[in-house]
């Protein structure tokens, strides 16, 4: 794992991922909008609204941090396409927890948006491993990971704020090897699967 540097703007494959903590006010606005919207905090462990307060002093943190990272994420067009971050860092073992948003209403771009940042993590940030979860609900994510190479092994409940129990599940790791034998999967190949996950369902 390099030293990641927060002032930089890392680049893969036209993708461009630029720090949180280089971002204006009107863009962390847009990001806190983004985060809130039903479509996206649905998801989350944490699914209530968040106040611009809160979200402003906990980007604020993000500049002493050395266990969480988060980039918006711009398309090869530089248009902003996604959220994605990496939380719980071990450095001894070059591994944490990772996540990531698409910007609610973006459409087409999903999978190669999810692709661009397994290979961010591990090829220009060279982490050794990630681990994860998804909501049992969120089936396009889920089958997005899983054809990049997740294997979900087990599953957790998590209280949300209206005390309500929610599954999900869990990739406890995921490496280089298991993601790169799939990186140069295409869109094309990737709906075949969909497609064939959905017959199993019904």
């Amino acid at each position: 794992m390099i030293e990641i540097d927060r002032n930089v703007d890392y680049s893969s494959h036209g993708y461009r991922f630029r720090n949180f903590i280089n971002l204006d006010m009107d863009t962390l606005k847009k990001i806190l909008f983004w985060r809130n919207h039903v479509d996206v905090r649905k998801w989350m462990y944490s699914n209530e609204i968040i106040p611009l307060d809160n979200h402003l002093a906990y980007v604020a943190s993000l500049h002493n941090r050395a266990d969480a990272y988060y980039w918006l994420v711009y398309d090869p067009d530089g248009d902003p396409i996604g959220v994605t971050y990496v939380t719980s860092i071990k450095k001894d073992e070059d591994c944490g927890e990772l996540g990531y948003y698409a910007i609610p209403g973006t459409y087409g771009d999903g999978f190669s948006f999810v692709k661009e940042c397994f290979y961010f993590y591990f090829h220009i940030l060279q982490f050794k491993r990630f681990y994860g979860s998804v909501d049992a609900d969120n089936v396009q994510a889920y089958l997005i990971d899983v054809f990049l190479g997740c294997q979900f092994t087990s599953s957790k409940t998590i209280e949300s704020i209206c005390s309500m129990k929610k599954l999900y599940y869990v990739c406890d790791s995921l490496t280089p090897e298991d993601f790169d034998s799939n990186y140069e999967k295409t869109i094309v190949e990737y709906i075949k699967f969909v497609k064939n996950e959905n017959r199993k369902l019904h």
